[in-house]
């Protein structure tokens, strides 16, 4: 399997994992509180997808600009849900 396709396929795998890591469909991330957030282990998966969505994202992209936006991004969504796992 080429690597593109190796990609495409962790992308699909990780949009997956977000459309059904929405435990509460109708509310958006903090409607119900900073604290639900912070202590919903739903969120935190959402959070992780979009961090590794970005990191895996990032791949495609030609340009270093983007590439290091979308790479920094996703730390930031990783860092905040290990954050939100030792809060």
């Amino acid at each position: 399997m080429s690597r593109s396709l190796r990609f495409l396929a962790m992308t699909m795998g990780l949009m997956a994992i977000e459309l059904s890591a929405h435990a509460h469909p109708g509310h958006s991330a903090f409607s119900k509180g900073t604290e639900h957030f912070l202590t919903s282990p739903f969120h935190i998966l959402s959070t992780v997808a979009l961090g590794l969505g970005l990191w895996v994202g990032a791949t495609f992209v030609k340009k270093n600009g983007a590439k290091i936006a979308l790479r920094a991004s996703g730390t930031a969504a990783l860092l905040g849900a290990l954050w939100e796992i030792t809060a």
